[in-house]
């Protein structure tokens, strides 16, 4: 688009090509500071969501054994980061590491660990342990009620 002035001078409307190259390399730095930010919250996004799938499981096993009348078990592996109850199944996301103190009796095999709900309302307990590089989580499941208790660790 071109604007005829009072004078003989053509004037342009727009940016000249040095604007726009100031712009977008504003624009390229920002963006860069902002990634590790962003790649920050997505990872405490997904411990945050972790430890609340975890208690949902916990929270399901302990109503599954009350309304069917027999115990259910919840079942943890290690290796795999991965947390069983029935037919639903959570992995951990990579970040994150699992470890879980519960009843060797029922221990299913060298990298597993089992939490069982009984239909009284009791557990055979036991403490898991949602650990990231900057701290974890403690999830204790009491033997007696089955009252489950969440402390953070630093």
């Amino acid at each position: 688009m071109q604007l005829q002035c009072g004078s003989s001078r053509l004037h342009t409307a727009g940016f000249t090509l040095l604007e726009m190259m100031v712009a977008l390399a504003v624009a390229a730095m920002l963006l860069g500071a902002s990634a590790p930010v962003a790649n920050k919250l997505y990872k405490s996004m997904q411990y945050r969501s972790s430890l609340t799938e975890i208690r949902h499981l916990i929270d399901t096993g302990k109503y599954l054994a009350q309304s069917r009348g027999h115990s259910v078990d919840l079942v943890f592996n290690v290796e795999l980061r991965q947390v069983q109850l029935d037919d639903m199944t959570y992995v951990l996301p990579d970040h994150l590491s699992l470890n879980v103190v519960a009843a060797r009796e029922l221990q299913r095999g060298k990298d597993s660990a089992v939490i069982r709900f009984y239909p009284d309302g009791g557990a055979s307990g036991g403490d898991i342990i949602i650990s990231r590089p900057s701290g974890g989580t403690k999830i204790s499941v009491g033997w007696l009620l089955g009252d489950v208790q969440q402390q953070r660790l630093d």
